[in-house]
């Protein structure tokens, strides 16, 4: 589900914050990242994503997907500048792992900082992101995502796949 979309020129600006499954998403877009405008998709899934692939021994809690498309195309190549974005809950705790789709799954993306209460993850390409705490799955996840709109790009269309199988 798209919860906003917004155009962002090469003087960059912040998007948010927003709430994405309940957790608080903001994205901050420097100047001169992009040398057009492009623009932001920022969605969450209708319903749970528990079947996907993710990191072994860790529940996923939390997700956004973040779309990047310029002239209605997925942003092709690396953005000039990295993205930050944060995200706020009272859920998320230091052990938390942020993981990024890699197209088959969610691979543990290291760099990002995790807190208690929040975290911050910069990135230079199209993201889906969740977020997982230690323990086993044990019910339906809120608010991981993949990006629904314009042309999908692999890691979308394999995430959109998912979601036909396990009927979500």
């Amino acid at each position: 589900m798209v919860i906003t979309s917004q155009t962002v020129t090469v003087k960059g600006g912040d998007i948010g914050p927003i709430t994405v499954g309940g957790t608080r998403v903001n994205l901050s877009i420097p100047k001169s990242a992009f040398a057009a405008p492009v623009q932001f998709t920022v969605t969450e899934p209708a319903q749970a994503l528990t079947a996907l692939p993710g990191i072994p021994g860790y529940t996923m809690m939390a997700g956004v997907g973040i779309q990047v498309q310029k002239n209605g195309s997925t942003y092709p190549g690396k953005f000039l500048k990295p993205v930050t974005l944060t995200m706020r809950s009272p859920s998320i705790h230091p052990s938390a792992v942020v993981g990024v789709w890699n197209g088959a799954t969610f691979a543990a993306d290291r760099n990002a900082t995790v807190g208690t209460g929040a975290l911050r993850l910069n990135f230079d390409s199209n993201p889906d992101v969740a977020v997982f705490s230690p323990g086993q799955v044990t019910g339906p996840v809120s608010g991981a995502t993949g990006s629904v709109t314009g042309m999908p790009d692999a890691g979308s269309a394999i995430l959109a796949g998912a979601l036909v199988l396990t009927g979500m």
